[in-house]
C-alpha cells in the first residue's frame, strides 16, 4: 500500500506502518517475543515522519540536519536496551556503535544485519555480532575476524493471509 500515514499519535502511525507491513515490520520483535525471553520495541529508524512524531510527543529537541541518529539517540536514552539490532546498516555511520556503547552503559550488545551479502568489515564495525541468512556471508566476516552466526528466517506467513484478504477485495 502506499497510503500515507495519516496524522495521528506516534503509536498510531507505528500501528499503520506494521499493518501496511513497512519494511521488515514488527516479525524481528513478533520472533523475539514468542521466546518469552525478550521484550521488544521497533524503530522505524529512517522514517522521518514518524520519528519527529516521536521527539515531538517525548519533548525532545534534535538536529534538524543529523535527525536520524540525534532521535535514535533519545531514543535509546529513553527505553534503555540491553541489545540493540541494527537491520538498517545504511543509516549507521563507523563508530557509531562504540560511542553508543560509550554513553549508555547498560548496552550489553549491539548485533547487525546482513542479509544481502555487503561483506564489508567496515559498516560492522564496533558490533558485538553480524547475523545472516547467507552461509558465505557468516563465512566471510568470521574470517575478517568479527563474530558471525547464520540466522535463517522464514517468511511470515501473515503477509500470505494479508495478500489473499486483498484480492478478495
Amino acid at each position: 500500500k502506499n497510503n500515507i500515514i495519516s496524522l495521528s499519535s506516534y503509536d498510531g502511525m507505528l500501528d499503520q506502518l506494521i499493518e501496511q507491513r513497512f519494511g521488515w515490520s514488527d516479525y524481528w520483535k513478533q520472533a523475539l517475543e514468542s521466546m518469552e525471553s525478550f521484550e521488544a520495541t521497533e524503530i522505524f529508524l529512517n522514517y522521518k515522519k514518524i520519528q519527529e512524531q516521536w521527539a515531538k510527543e517525548h519533548n525532545v529537541l534534535f538536529e534538524k540536519k543529523n535527525w536520524v541518529l540525534s532521535i535514535l539517540e533519545k531514543q535509546i536514552d529513553a527505553y534503555k536496551p540491553e541489545i540493540i539490532f541494527f537491520t538498517d546498516f545504511g543509516n549507521i555511520p563507523r563508530g557509531f556503535c562504540a560511542a553508543l556503547k560509550r554513553k549508555f552503559s547498560y548496552i550489553k550488545m549491539i548485533i547487525g544485519w546482513d542479509g544481502v551479502g555487503h561483506n564489508d568489515p567496515l559498516l560492522y564495525e564496533g558490533y558485538d555480532l553480524v547475523l545472516s541468512s547467507l552461509p558465505s556471508v557468516v563465512t566471510f566476516y568470521q574470517q575478517c575476524g568479527l563474530r558471525s552466526k547464520l540466522f535463517v528466517y522464514g517468511f511470515p506467513t501473515i503477509v500470505l493471509c494479508a495478500i489473499n484478504v486483498a484480492k478478495q477485495l
